[in-house]
Order: C-alpha cells, then structure tokens, then sequence
C-alpha cells in the first residue's frame, strides 16, 4: 500500500514538473528584445571588427581567411577580390584561393549589427 501512495504522489509532483518545463519552453522560445548601451568606442571597434576589408560595409555571409585567422569580408567580395588578387586582403598572404572559408550560423547572428554601419 505504501509503494501505491507513492507512486501517487510521485504522479501529482510530475503535473507540477511538466507545467514547469511547459512554461520554461515556452519562455525560451517567446522573443526577448534586449537593448545594449555602448560607448562610441565600442561601435567603433565593432565596426572595424566585422567589416567587409573590401566593400567596407557589414559582412555578408562571413568569410574566414585561415592566413591570417580572422574574417576578411563577404563572400561576394572576397570572391570578386580572388577574381584579381591572389593574396588575403588583410595579411597579403598568398594563396587566398585555398585559405578561405565561409563562416557558417555567423551572417545570422551578425544581422542585428547591421545597423551600426548606418
């Protein structure tokens, strides 16, 4: 009889837990807008950061130069500039043909940073 009243109780305290994660995912997944503060000199050295070295604009779709381990520029002008450039156009490593990568996820969690170059 004890394990039955157990188990009871055990039951009541899971529709308690279940509401709770309910809640917790549904929270998590809700939009929350947050509003960051920064000095001029943070935009600044966020927009140096992540801008294009070649159209100087925010990066679009982010590519990596593995010469010099840091992003370079957009795909489209990272492309245009290997059209007539064989070196990075930040280091003047050569070889910039086989020493970029696109960033994968990083366009979409850039975006919002798009308005510092206004």
């Amino acid at each position: 009889m004890a394990d039955i009243e157990e188990v009871v109780e055990a039951a009541q305290g899971l529709k308690e837990v279940s509401k709770m994660i309910k809640d917790l995912s549904g929270f998590a997944h809700s939009t929350v807008t947050t509003t960051l503060s920064l000095s001029e000199a943070e935009v600044a050295s966020l927009r140096v950061a992540f801008a294009c070295l070649v159209c100087k604009g925010p990066v679009d779709k982010p590519m990596f130069s593995t010469c010099c381990r840091t992003l370079i520029g957009c795909k489209a002008c990272v492309v245009e500039w290997n059209s007539s450039h064989s070196y990075c156009p930040k280091c003047r490593a050569v070889d910039l043909e086989n020493s970029v990568h696109e960033v994968a996820g990083l366009s979409e969690a850039l975006a919002p940073m798009e308005k510092l170059f206004i």
